[in-house]
């Protein structure tokens, strides 16, 4: 469920973009959603306000704002399906041991995000830099201790198999946890534009990357 589900890549990039562009909504001026997301207590004109708020009404008073609005650019490519798309992912531990700190701050993933988009000439709103922290299953005291080798799987044949030998959902071990950067940029509509885009962008993005993590580690 985390690999497939919550932690899926066009879940977590679209997810980022709508909360993006509410913050840039509010950030414009919208008074009602400024007032939507600033919880001043259990009253009942809040808590109406906040009923009133399905998602394409959310959405449609987003969209009402003018073409300069960056949160109305946001808003008409999620509704559009025109999503940034995967291009890097690295474990976190991989990054140079003093940029790891930094790349937890939501404030260096900004200013990353920016750098990335000045190096691949793209809009700054579209680039996703994103830290997924996995953390693995605590079992409870009373609870034995679980190794993932000794979890079998009757696939129907003579003998049990590792659950990573079947599948590879567990290729990654479920229950160690890891921290994982992400960085999600637009390619294009279709599936072959996606391919060409990604095979010239990758590069850019990476040294973006290192170029980005050797200012940090000079203080810039």
């Amino acid at each position: 469920m985390t690999a497939q589900v919550y932690r899926h890549r066009v879940r977590r990039s679209t997810d980022i973009l709508l909360a993006r562009a509410i913050l840039l909504a509010a950030e414009e001026g919208i008074a009602n959603i400024s007032a939507l997301f600033t919880y001043d207590g259990p009253s009942a004109a809040f808590c109406s306000r906040w009923l009133e708020y399905v998602d394409n009404r959310l959405l449609d008073e987003i969209l009402e704002r003018g073409a300069s609005s960056r949160a109305r650019r946001l808003v008409s490519a999620l509704r559009l399906r025109r999503l940034p798309s995967h291009v890097f992912t690295k474990p976190l531990r991989e990054f140079h041991t003093l940029y790891q700190g930094s790349l937890k701050d939501r404030k260096e993933q900004d200013a990353l995000e920016e750098k990335i988009a000045n190096a691949c000439s793209l809009d700054r709103d579209m680039v996703v830099v994103d830290l997924v922290r996995t953390e693995p299953p605590r079992p409870s005291s009373s609870e034995p201790s679980i190794d993932p080798q000794e979890i079998l799987v009757d696939d129907g044949t003579d003998e049990p198999k590792r659950f990573s030998d079947v599948s590879t959902i567990f290729t990654g071990n479920p229950l160690t946890g890891k921290d994982d950067v992400t960085v999600y940029i637009p390619l294009g509509p279709t599936a072959g534009a996606r391919r060409r885009a990604r095979k010239k962008m990758e590069p850019l993005v990476m040294d973006a990357i290192e170029a980005r993590g050797k200012e940090v580690l000079n203080g810039r």
